[in-house]
């Protein structure tokens, strides 16, 4: 950024200032520090003793040295927000689970992995991705506009959903031994409804800053579905209770997100059909370009629960899903509420390449130290684990988790880092390695179906899905101006330190008790996380890299 030379106007310096805050500065403390700007500007002009003439400059840039800090303490505070209402939802599943997994057998919980899939796979284009366009349209005007597409187009797929519901054959539930579902056909239509509103309010959320509408809906979603599923499978433990209990958790939050965007939306008549096509001229590269790859994407996540369901039974789709909701909940604790907000703010380091850069950095860095512990104690004790936990019918689930822990550790990194190929309208090349990702999946499974072996199958796709990761990964950091190879001297301390600290834990205590899980996990993590503070692995080598 450059830096405005000693003749600058008080109004140009003050508009420099200024541009670093929010459109909404709700905070205190950033409101004191422009207040303070603004004293200096005014000594600055007045011919103080504070800002005599020949230090103008020096004044100058020390204001505009705090702009990226600026940006940086909101976007912060957008993850604080975030992340405390998605820890708090996600914290309630978590403690739910080993009460769930009690209640509920192994197939009822591949019903709904079916069920889940098949409703993921829809409402991935319920609107064909325009409302990823909304939190980086240029004005309020554009975004209202591509909200309100959004919507006409979620209604009109809720029509064609309807119909296809009507004709689905039983033939083809019976291919991922399912037939059961077709009695719940019904719930699809309403559940894509609910989820695809959901998912515009939130992205206008996101561009107005409503993070604590988003962190109060995703409690309120968490604890519906949560108690709902409980208190059925109390009296009853059928699928119906898991299904009905999905369905009032996503109906909890659609009604307080459309309550916020009628009361934020822009006054005076903006959206017109004229304005809307123009809108979707505009951002035609989501539905060419996002919407194939996002797809893709879903099949390649959610293919594994259905070809599980079809070589396997509903059994195997059943531990296979009780890993993925183990294995996904650091990604529930930290990915999402950290996509979200970085979304929020890298929107607005666009034209700031060093800034985006050092941001996307310290997120990948800050996401690998604190996964890194969790996916190594459940890569080496998951099956032990999950039995204690969950009962030990679902020790089999532990043997999954155990081989695709490293996957879904490169998961959590990448899931917030992907909102930079939304940011840099990098659309082109999520084609190519969805499909890429679909493929090997799909190859993966069909090695253990070969054999005739679930756990073979999977171990494959842990493999694959490292590997795929890694390059992924790859793509979002080159989109954020970074690579692995500015990050390595932090990855290799990390792991080294993550390695060191669990042998030494081991020794400490053992045992496959829950006590002694508790206690070794325990010692490990603060071991490690004493380590990773007090030499700084989270941050220190990148900057000293990247100097060189």
């Amino acid at each position: 950024m450059q830096i405005p030379s000693a003749g600058a106007s008080r109004s140009n310096i003050l508009k420099a200032a200024s541009n670093a805050d929010s459109p909404q500065r709700s905070s205190d403390s950033d409101f004191r520090r422009h207040n303070a700007a603004e004293r200096s500007i005014g000594e600055l002009s007045n011919g103080s003793e504070t800002c005599i003439p020949h230090t103008e400059q020096t004044c100058s840039a020390r204001i505009l040295h705090h702009v990226p800090e600026l940006k940086l303490n909101l976007f912060v505070r957008a993850f604080l927000i975030l992340s405390a209402g998605t820890a708090t939802a996600a914290l309630v599943v978590i403690l739910a689970t080993p009460v769930l997994s009690r209640l509920y057998p192994p197939a009822a919980f591949g019903t709904l992995a079916v069920y889940t899939a098949a409703l993921s796979l829809m409402t991935t284009i319920g609107a064909f991705r325009y409302e990823l366009a909304i939190p980086i349209a240029e004005t309020d005007e554009v975004a209202a506009n591509l909200a309100t597409v959004s919507f006409v187009l979620v209604v009109a797929n809720v029509s064609i959903i309807i119909g296809a519901v009507a004709l689905v054959p039983s033939r083809l539930l019976q291919l991922v031994h399912c037939p059961d579902l077709s009695s719940y056909l019904w719930l699809i239509p309403v559940a894509f409804l609910l989820t695809s509103v959901y998912q515009i309010a939130s992205y206008w959320a996101i561009r107005r800053q409503g993070h604590r509408q988003l962190a109060r809906t995703r409690i309120s979603q968490s604890a519906g579905c949560t108690a709902a599923q409980l208190s059925i499978g109390a009296v009853h433990g059928g699928v119906w209770g898991l299904l009905l209990g999905d369905l009032i958790g996503r109906a909890s939050g659609s009604g307080v997100m459309l309550r916020y965007l009628a009361a934020s939306w822009p006054r005076g008549g903006v959206v017109a059909r004229r304005r809307a096509w123009g809108a979707m001229r505009r951002y035609a590269k989501f539905p060419l370009l996002s919407a194939p790859a996002a797809v893709l994407g879903a099949a390649a996540s959610q293919l594994p629960l259905l070809l599980l369901a079809r070589f396997f039974g509903l059994e195997a789709a059943g531990f296979y899903a009780l890993c993925a909701r183990v294995l996904n909940a650091p990604t529930s604790l930290l990915g999402g509420a950290l996509g979200q907000a970085f979304l929020s703010h890298a929107a607005t380091l666009r034209l700031d390449n060093d800034e985006l850069r050092r941001v996307t950095e310290r997120l990948a860095l800050a996401l690998l130290s604190f996964g890194l512990p969790v996916f190594l104690f459940v890569m080496v004790e998951g099956p032990p684990l999950f039995a204690q936990v969950f009962g030990q019918r679902w020790l089999v689930a532990g043997i999954y988790a155990q081989r695709l822990a490293p996957w879904f550790l490169l998961w959590m990194v990448s899931s917030p880092l992907s909102q930079l190929l939304t940011v840099r309208e990098w659309q082109g090349t999520t084609l190519v390695f969805t499909s890429v990702e679909c493929a090997v999946t799909v190859c993966a499974l069909s090695v253990g179906a070969w054999l005739k072996s679930a756990q073979v199958g999977v171990t494959a796709l842990g493999i694959a899905g490292f590997i795929l990761a890694i390059l992924t990964t790859s793509r979002y950091l080159h989109a954020g101006y970074s690579s692995w190879r500015r990050l390595i001297i932090n990855v290799v301390a990390l792991a080294v330190c993550a390695a060191a600290t669990f042998a030494a834990a081991s020794m400490v205590t053992g045992g496959a008790s829950l006590f002694g899980l508790g206690t070794r996990f325990a010692l490990f993590a603060s071991a490690y996380g004493l380590l990773v503070w007090r030499f700084r692995l989270y941050g220190r080598c990148a900057v000293e890299t990247s100097r060189r």
